[in-house]
């Protein structure tokens, strides 16, 4: 079953979601080796994600303003990376949003992250985020009303 977290803000939502991670997270070893915490079928409902963003000791600055410009920024040479997020998502973003905005209940505004001509088939780093989907909704759901959600956090 799925848990639902509803906040106002990222700064709101960030320490309740590192706590129930911390809770009911289970540890993982990436193919790159690394120790990463996870859980599934965990869903955070933020109603102003720009509201307050980025808040203290939430990320490392210069490493949020790199991953910024590696989003705004298109390039077809990647910079020295095996991969840039903007260079998947490139023109998807474009839609995306003329999607969104012609049709609010769209449930098809997602762009795809995944190249499997170039992950499948080459040695390179595989992305991390295989799929960005966007929804605009006001959400009147209340948990446990039979559309599987479980109880809030």
């Amino acid at each position: 079953m799925a848990y639902l977290l509803r906040c106002d803000t990222v700064s709101e939502a960030w320490p309740v979601a590192l706590d129930y991670i911390e809770r009911k997270g289970s540890d993982v070893i990436t193919e790159d080796g690394y120790l990463t915490r996870e859980v599934l079928d965990f869903i955070i409902s933020i109603k102003n994600p720009l509201e307050g963003w980025p808040f203290p000791g939430s990320w490392n600055l210069p490493k949020l303003d790199q991953y910024a410009e590696q989003l705004t920024t298109f390039s077809y040479d990647c910079k020295g990376f095996d991969y840039m997020y903007n260079e998947r998502m490139g023109r998807q973003k474009f839609y995306v949003v003329k999607e969104l905005r012609a049709h609010p209940t769209t449930r098809r505004a997602t762009m795809y992250l995944w190249l499997p001509e170039k992950d499948l088939e080459t040695g390179l780093h595989k992305p991390c985020q295989i799929v960005a989907d966007y929804k605009i909704r006001d959400c009147p759901r209340q948990p446990n009303d039979n559309l599987g959600f479980g109880p809030y956090l």
